[in-house]
Order: C-alpha cells, then structure tokens, then sequence
C-alpha cells in the first residue's frame, strides 16, 4: 500500500508524497499470485491506471528467486554473501531504485536472530547497501511472541536488539485495541490498527498514531481482498461551539460540579446535556473526558481543591477564562 502511494505520488495513506518514486518489493514468503492480487486490490480501490505506475513498480517472490546477504556456519562464523550483494547493489543501481522493501527480514539471512554482533553485522551490511545505491531500504521484522493486551514497541521486535539498534527508523504497528474501539464507536476493532515511529533519528518523535482501517475489495473475479485505507478517530470538538462552551461555563458558575467521573455531580453529566452526548455510553463518556480534559488545559474550565460539608477534600470544576 504505501509502495503504492510512492510508486504513484499520490497521497493514498494521507502522506504527501514530493514526486512519484521507484519500489522494489521483494516480498520472501508469498506467492508472486499473491502479490499481485494485493497490488490489483490497491488499483481498483483507488483508481490506479498501468500509466500511474509506468515502469517504477519492481515485484519478486522468493517463491521464485531467494534472497539471502549472510550466513553463520556450524562454528558460528557469520558471513557477509559477497556476490549476492554485490549483485543486488548492481541491480538496485541499474533500476535506479529509491526504495527496497524486504519482508520479512528474518528470511533475508541465515544468521541466529539472537545473536546480537551477527545481527549487527547483518544490519549495518544493510545499511551499506543503501549508502552504495542511495537508496532507502525497509525491512519489515516480526516481533516476539507477547500477551494479547501488550502495546507493540521497538523494544518487542523478534531476537536480539542490533537490528532496531541499527535502524534508523523503527515504526510500530498495533491493533485498535477492544477498549479503543469502545471508545472510538467502532464496532469491530481488528479491522483498524495504528502506526508510530518508536525511534527516529533524524526527526522528533511524533506525539499522536496514525490509524487506518483495512476494507473489502471485491475483484473482477470474485475474489475478496483486504486494502489498507487512512482513518482518522472521531474529532471529540466535532459540532463544539464557542457558544456551547458558555453555556457550560454558566452553569458550572452556578453549581458545584466534580471532576471525578464517578462522582454524582460529575461535570461531564452538565456537558453531556448542553452537547445532547450520550453520557451512559463508553464512547460518549470518553469523548466527554476529552472535552474536559481539554477545557482545564486551556484554562476554559479550571480546578479547585475544597473540603465539603464532611470534610472530605474534592476537586472541583470552576468556569476558566471566557471562549
């Protein structure tokens, strides 16, 4: 998908792209059949002409054509593969190829994946690689085997740290958990899943994912495919004025109103009735949360720490400076 978004300098996952560029993707495990429905899938979903593409789409299976950069022997020698990758440097540099998709990288080798100084090897012969054909190389790793509610991080990758250690970026995939999806609105959460650069050394880290959302296409021969398509997570200041905001702040000015959910006088039950949010439903209190939240951080809404008539400490909700 996103070679795709390159090949065609099209913003297809929301990304701008500069200027269309040249992808090679060898993919090691699927069939070249395989490959290409996946590819058709993207073209009929988003309307993507042979001319879109021309001759910047390179595809190889390694049902067909292996590739493997270095071995360990059985007395643990690791070996860099000199003429397979003098030979894939020529080629790279004959199709003037900017970026070079391997996946997954554990079949690009022969080399215990625990083995952190021969994995480093690996690793940095890769990157030499990309330095010999300026070109960027991708190499999708699987991670260890985690719990079913553990957030994927650089740190989950599969075998020893020298590959992410390495890696100049390292992106996380996750899916949309079941407590996000409850919270979004979203029916069905292994649908959707989201992205981010847990490392990145050449640009600050990002503060926010960016989710997308895997639908159907159905090919001219019946055939049902998963294409990757951007989402974006409901907006909680969607159909938010600055009227509403005022309303919110005269009433808590006339009352006293917690901040704590659980509490009977919570603020958000105010909010929900100026808003007509649905105060009883997960999604409709976690964008209610969003909103406070938000509110006392822009100083719309503030808090103030008072003892009531029992002398219990609560945290109240003040009306802040005026929207």
């Amino acid at each position: 998908m996103e070679a795709l978004a390159l090949i065609t300098g099209r913003p297809l996952l929301g990304k701008k792209v500069e200027t269309p560029l040249r992808v090679w993707i060898w993919n090691l495990e699927d069939p070249l059949d395989e490959l290409q429905r996946r590819i058709q899938a993207i073209c009929e979903h988003f309307d993507i002409s042979a001319a879109d593409i021309s001759d910047r789409l390179y595809v190889d299976s390694g049902r067909i054509q292996g590739l493997c950069i270095a071995e360990t022997s059985n007395r643990g020698k690791t070996t860099i593969m000199r003429p397979v990758v003098d030979a894939l440097i020529a080629e790279l540099q004959h199709r003037q190829i900017d970026l070079l998709i391997v996946d997954p990288f554990v079949s690009s080798h022969a080399v215990p994946e625990n083995d952190n100084p021969s994995m480093d090897k690996v690793a940095k012969e890769w990157g030499k690689i990309a330095d010999a054909t300026n070109c960027a190389v991708h190499l999708i790793h699987h991670t260890r085997k985690l719990g079913s509610d553990s957030e994927v991080t650089a740190e989950s990758s599969r075998g020893g740290k020298a590959l992410t250690d390495a890696a100049r970026v390292v992106r996380a995939i996750n899916r949309m958990s079941p407590e996000e999806a409850t919270n979004f609105g979203v029916s069905n959460h292994r649908s959707f899943f989201k992205v981010f650069d847990d490392k990145s050394n050449m640009a600050p880290p990002p503060d926010i994912s960016d989710w997308y959302q895997q639908v159907n296409v159905i090919l001219p021969n019946g055939d049902h495919v998963g294409v990757v398509e951007r989402w974006f997570p409901p907006d909680s200041f969607a159909g938010v004025s600055v009227e509403h905001l005022r309303q919110v702040q005269n009433r808590v000015a006339k009352g006293d109103y917690r901040e704590n959910v659980q509490a009977s006088d919570w603020v958000g039950s105010l909010v929900a009735d100026v808003l007509s949010i649905d105060a009883t439903s997960p999604s409709g209190r976690h964008r209610l949360k969003r909103l406070i939240a938000k509110w006392i951080e822009n100083g719309a809404l503030k808090l103030e720490r008072a003892t009531d008539d029992k002398r219990r400490e609560r945290t109240l909700d003040l009306p802040g400076k005026s929207g």
